[in-house]
């Protein structure tokens, strides 16, 4: 299936495959059969043509050998912004050990991804997985190590070798065939790094996971790394015999972004000590101030920077894109961006219900035409695409010239764009992928009932930031709509009593009927009920009661430790039933969120098994310890390591002891897990 020519689906590939295989099995029992030793021959060229493939390479076309040196020059001398070069962070393993360490997280550079691979690399919009993909490519290069950079969105099922000669074909801007895709991925200095992995559909990624997970767990050939937005769908695409090493893109912090407002402003680095002047300063505080939580986000922090110091204001991000999207157009010379931005909403949106930000040139075209038509006002489709062609809004990638947006951000905000103005319904159900376009949508238009009724069914940690964009007035029928969003997000029935304060509204939950209360009954109830205080509307409210029940859930009782280990066998056996109370201290936390919430968080936290070897005895002032060198896996498999044997590479957790590992109790430790994953899913520390 790798040898032959770029089929139009996975069962074209299947069928051709068979086809050939036939034709050949059918030439070699022919051949056999002869009686004359010399008739029994078969020439590379007749199998050549009886495959159907390419009787051989030109040397232009072979790897290694010329291509390699080509393909690594070229990588080397690409021309990338380095405004905020993108540092990485290792995730770890996701167990409650890992993240405890904090002091061990540090600023990595992207070629950590090469030299630890297999690899993952996730993180939400804007944050620059994309560039640090391409600092990698550049940055390996320098190392004499090619890196191929693909896009999830150009694989075919079964074509990986066809995905990996399309990285070739993009960099080199000439056609490969997939035989050297073949080549390069039997090469393990190489590196196939698939971009956008988790915004494919499903199907997409289920085939691409058949391509992937066997060749990474043999652990021949080239080394792959995934990057995406979602942990699971990046994990679910690689095996689980190996484990990934698992990094994120590490947000800008008050330093850093005072860093890259002076490279945007002045188009230099700040020399060491210098002081940052005031106006640069000006620029990075009215840049947060717009984005809010999002200020860490270095595509977005980048935009306001650079639109504020050019003289445009705006006062949050969805202004900001739309500030940015005028001044392209002015930049390039557009006209109609307005009514062609909307065309661009309404297809963006429909391409989303499909699980996807992308079209081939013929889906493209339908889906324009549909999509002027929408809009009405006589829209020409032709002139459509060529104004969002020639402002940047959309363009090709790959030799298919599958059509992509400049940033899947733009995407999101123009389908949002549409959603808010009624122009185009949500759909029925909505899928993680769907995160942003929904953020878009509240931020521009608010949030009414049948929007924060979806949300909290099917995005409940988005509900968390999307709360302050319900700005309705909660009216008597606020009780009930409270007490619906709360039964969905806590996972359980409740009653709400609300009590108007001025311009607070008080909310208490319980079980009693929804209804509003008077001020004495209020005042009773404040006695004995725990009450959230809001200025919001009734998805505010709702968020309030929710992060109230959570925290409770999440504060475990106090206990004490379990006794120092006095053996290393104890210590063995201690880590053993330490590591299963804690899973089942953690499957009962989730058992109190609803399904949706409870996908997440566990896909968040990551396996909670242990596999580790326990060294011999140390002192240190507290009394005897035992080193420990372990991996978070699905499984417990905990012993005394060997005398003079290292830890198995698949160890790569990292180390710690005995007594460290033991030091908060099972119910501590899950409690800390959930919490720590549920603040990841918000984005903030929430809990």
């Amino acid at each position: 299936m790798a040898m032959l020519p770029a089929p139009g689906t996975a069962e074209d590939a299947r069928r051709e495959a068979q086809e050939s295989v036939n034709r050949l099995f059918a030439l070699l029992m022919d051949r056999a059969g002869q009686r004359d030793p010399g008739v029994r021959v078969v020439h590379r060229d007749e199998i050549a043509s009886v495959l159907g493939v390419a009787v051989d390479l030109t040397a232009r076309h072979r790897w290694p050998g010329d291509l390699h040196g080509r393909y690594v020059e070229r990588a080397g001398a690409l021309q990338l912004d380095d405004v905020g070069t993108p540092m990485l962070e290792d995730l770890g393993e996701g167990a409650a050990y890992m993240r405890s360490d904090a002091s061990r997280q540090t600023s990595l550079p992207v070629m950590e991804m090469v030299r630890r691979a297999p690899a993952l690399l996730v993180g939400r919009t804007g944050e620059g997985k994309s560039t640090a993909c391409r600092v990698l490519v550049r940055d390996a290069a320098a190392e004499g190590r090619p890196v191929l950079l693909a896009h999830a969105e150009a694989y075919l099922p079964g074509r990986l070798a066809a995905l990996a000669a399309d990285a070739l074909s993009d960099l080199l801007d000439e056609p490969m065939p997939v035989a050297t895709g073949v080549q390069a991925l039997a090469d393990p200095d190489v590196t196939l790094i698939i971009d956008g992995v988790s915004e494919v559909p499903g199907d997409l990624r289920k085939a691409l996971a058949a391509d992937l997970r066997s060749r990474v767990a043999s652990g021949r050939g080239a080394s792959v790394g995934v990057v995406g937005r979602d942990l699971a769908s990046l994990r679910a695409v690689l095996p689980t015999s190996r484990t990934p090493t698992q990094y994120t893109v590490v947000r800008l912090d008050y330093t850093r972004r005072l860093d890259t407002a002076y490279r945007l402003v002045t188009g230099k680095a700040p020399a060491v000590g210098q002081e940052v002047p005031q106006h640069v300063r000006n620029l990075s505080v009215q840049a947060e101030h717009a984005l809010k939580d999002a200020a860490g986000n270095p595509l977005l922090f980048t935009m306001a920077v650079r639109l504020l110091n050019a003289g445009v204001s705006f006062t949050n991000r969805a202004g900001m894109y739309a500030a940015f999207v005028e001044q392209l157009a002015a930049r390039t010379g557009t006209e109609g961006i307005t009514q062609a931005a909307r065309v661009l909403g309404v297809v963006f949106a429909q391409l989303l219900d499909r699980g996807r930000r992308y079209a081939d040139p013929y889906e493209w075209q339908t889906l324009l035409a549909d999509a002027a038509a929408k809009i009405g006002f006589g829209l020409d489709p032709v002139h459509v695409d060529e104004a969002v062609r020639r402002a940047g809004l959309v363009s090709t990638i790959g030799f298919s010239q599958t059509v992509v947006p400049m940033h899947d951000s733009f995407a999101d905000y123009l389908a949002g764009v549409v959603h808010a103005s009624g122009l185009v319904p949500m759909p029925p159900r909505l899928e993680p992928a769907d995160e942003q376009r929904v953020a878009f949508t509240a931020e521009i238009g608010g949030v009414d009932a049948d929007l924060a009724a979806a949300i909290a069914r099917d995005l409940p940690f988005l509900a968390v930031s999307l709360a302050r964009f319900d700005l309705r007035p909660v009216d008597v029928s606020g009780p009930a709509e409270v007490a619906a969003l709360l039964g969905v997000l806590a996972g359980a029935s409740r009653g709400v009593a609300l009590w108007r304060d001025g311009d607070r509204v008080v909310a208490f939950a319980n079980e009693f009927p929804s209804r509003w209360v008077h001020s004495d009954e209020a005042q009773l109830l404040a006695q004995s009920h725990p009450f959230v205080v809001g200025t919001g509307g009734p998805l505010d409210l709702t968020v309030r009661l929710w992060r109230r029940e959570l925290r409770v859930a999440l504060t475990p009782p106090r206990v004490l430790p379990p006794a120092r280990p006095r053996t290393a066998d104890e210590a063995v056996g201690l880590l053993r039933t330490h590591t299963a109370a804690t899973a089942d201290a953690l499957d009962e936390l989730l058992d109190e969120l609803p399904t949706s919430a409870r996908v997440a968080v566990r896909s968040q936290i990551g396996p909670v098994g242990l596999a580790a070897r326990v060294s011999r005895q140390q002192e240190d002032r507290d009394g005897a310890d035992w080193p420990v060198t372990y991996a978070n896996v699905d499984s417990i498999d905990i012993a005394v390591a060997e005398e003079g044997a290292g830890a198995p590479d698949t160890f790569n957790g990292g180390g710690s002891s005995a007594v460290w590992m033991l030091s908060a109790a099972p119910s501590a430790e899950s409690a800390k897990l959930v919490m720590d994953a549920v603040n990841e899913l918000v984005g903030h520390h929430w809990l």
